[in-house]
């Protein structure tokens, strides 16, 4: 974890600015670039035909299990309940880190204003 040089919060690990003041974090220091490879010209393979190779996979790139649909006594699958004067959730805004981690806020709006509210300007 590192801490705020301004306020003294820490933060999580690999983050750009600090939670509380938005003070900018100093950046670890990168390890000095490797020497770039020799390139080797490949020597030209018969080409022939086939199937892809495909492979199921149950989980995404980054962890997430799969969405598993879900189907009333209706019928209806995958339709969201909105209320009706929210109109129609088209989007989902997700916390994943800090203190309000997998708080979740629907989007209805065409347009909407995602970022920090600073309570004291």
């Amino acid at each position: 974890m590192n801490n705020c040089p301004s306020c003294g919060k820490q933060s999580i690990e690999g983050s750009r600015f600090c939670d509380e003041c938005g003070t900018r974090l100093a950046s670890v220091q990168a390890p000095p670039p490797q020497p770039a490879p020799v390139h080797r010209v490949p020597e030209p393979m018969p080409q022939t035909i086939s199937s892809p190779d495909f492979r199921r996979s149950s989980v995404t790139s980054v962890g997430i299990p799969p969405l598993v649909e879900k189907i009333d006594s209706n019928g209806d699958a995958g339709r969201e309940k909105t209320d009706a004067s929210a109109g129609t959730m088209h989007a989902r805004l997700i916390i994943e880190r800090g203190d309000a981690a997998n708080t979740e806020f629907p989007l209805s709006a065409v347009e909407s204003y995602i970022g920090r509210w600073e309570a004291d300007n």
